[in-house]
């Protein structure tokens, strides 16, 4: 969001999340990242590091190498994703 102020905890971070989440449920899963501001940027280093998706939603620099232009782009993103199962 815009003009917000976003608490957590001393060290968290939603790469360690990632991390603490990988090894614990799913060593092998395949990790898609997808995000829309500056926080979620180590999350998307991380999903890459991991052979996986990093997707940034909207406009402004980052590592993420797929980009969608909003909310409705996840979603149909999103829904091709389920049904390709």
């Amino acid at each position: 969001g815009k003009k917000i102020v976003e608490l957590r905890a001393r060290g968290a971070s939603k790469d360690a999340a990632l991390g603490k989440l990988r090894a614990t449920v799913a060593p092998d899963a395949l990790v898609i990242a997808v995000g829309d501001d500056t926080t979620d940027e180590d999350l998307f280093r991380a999903a890459l590091l991991a052979s996986g998706l990093a997707v940034r939603v909207g406009e402004g620099p980052s590592v993420a190498p797929e980009r969608l232009a909003g909310p409705e782009d996840v979603a149909r993103f999103l829904e091709g994703l389920a049904t390709k199962g």
